[in-house]
């Protein structure tokens, strides 16, 4: 019976339990893990990204807060020195101070709308085409009369073009027509384009001692006769260009910073994990019967203490297999 088994039975040779102990030791050191190097790389670099990007949200929050705040502190300012000062009697005065507010590349349009009959007031920094202006604000406001914001779709290439099918045979035909296609192709490059206004809207008064007084959204109605309804709509480009500008460079700067980091946190991770690296190699040398190699590890701190351990591990096992081969 044993006679008869002796052939199935696997020789087992020194190398041959070294080999398929050595793969075994692989499989088991080696499965899909995050290694000690990356581990240190990522806890010395996650603390700065989670900065930068926390300061990014921060700085976007208060760009917009400011550029809100100055907005609003200009459309108020507009609206309190018009109310005071324009007599929407006097036509040509009207005129005249609307067209000197409008001017200011921050100052989109005005628009003063009297109490009962009297004639409303509209001037943008483009007077050409007011009413196509108008048109858009008057339906914004009636589809959402207490928004903050109005936002202008430029269609007036489209608008144009319709009036230019639409014109047919009459006598200035030729005049009017080149007067469209002028505008159609002044307004091609500005097509579909989107522009958001902040709206400011005021309530004017009369009071009974003379004076003029301004009443904003939430203020306390007062005791007189309102004048007229004034909306002052502004964009503050120049001011969100330089907080753009800043925001950009203190971007740029937490991307540098954040480079710099992930370089220094590469360097120090090397420095750190290759001594354990070191150790762990040389611990499976051991285990593969390689005891003769020196385990060195000069960082002076715990990682030399753990070396230190390993050598004099192996130098033990060296005396030991020196002992039983006597």
């Amino acid at each position: 019976m044993i006679n008869g088994c002796k052939g199935n039975v696997k020789r087992y040779s020194v190398k041959n339990i070294k080999s398929e102990y050595k793969l075994q030791f692989e499989v088991r050191m080696n499965p899909k893990r995050v290694g000690f190097r990356n581990k240190i790389m990522l806890s010395s670099i996650m603390p700065v990204l989670l900065i930068g990007v926390l300061v990014c949200i921060i700085l976007l929050y208060y760009k917009n807060l400011i550029v809100n705040t100055v907005s609003n502190n200009l459309a108020t300012t507009i609206a309190r020195v018009l109310a005071t000062t324009v007599d929407i009697t006097d036509f040509t005065l009207v005129d005249n101070q609307l067209k000197a507010a409008v001017s200011s590349r921050d100052v989109a349009f005005i628009d003063i709308r009297p109490t009962g009959e009297a004639t409303r007031f509209f001037n943008s920094n483009n007077g050409d085409t007011d009413w196509y202006l108008l048109r858009q604000y008057d339906q914004a406001r009636a589809a959402n009369p207490n928004s903050q914001q109005f936002t202008f779709i430029d269609k007036r290439s489209e608008v144009y073009q319709q009036q230019l099918e639409a014109l047919g045979s009459t006598a200035d035909v030729q005049q009017i027509g080149q007067h469209l296609r002028d505008s159609i192709r002044r307004y091609q490059s500005t097509a579909n384009q989107k522009t958001t206004f902040d709206l400011t809207d005021a309530e004017i008064f009369d009071l009974p001692n003379g004076q003029r007084f301004v009443r904003f959204i939430g203020d306390p109605k007062p005791e007189g006769k309102k004048v007229f309804d004034l909306g002052v709509a502004v964009r503050s480009s120049q001011v969100q260009q330089v907080l753009d500008t800043q925001f950009l460079l203190i971007l740029l700067l937490t991307l540098v910073v954040v480079i710099a980091a992930l370089i220094l946190a590469m360097l120090i991770s090397q420095r750190l994990a290759q001594p354990v690296i070191d150790i762990t190699k040389a611990v499976n040398r051991i285990s593969l019967g390689e005891i003769n190699t020196p385990i060195l590890a000069p960082t002076r701190d715990e990682i030399e203490d753990l070396g230190k351990a390993v050598e004099r591990m192996r130098l033990s096992l060296v005396l030991a297999m020196r002992r039983a081969s006597k």
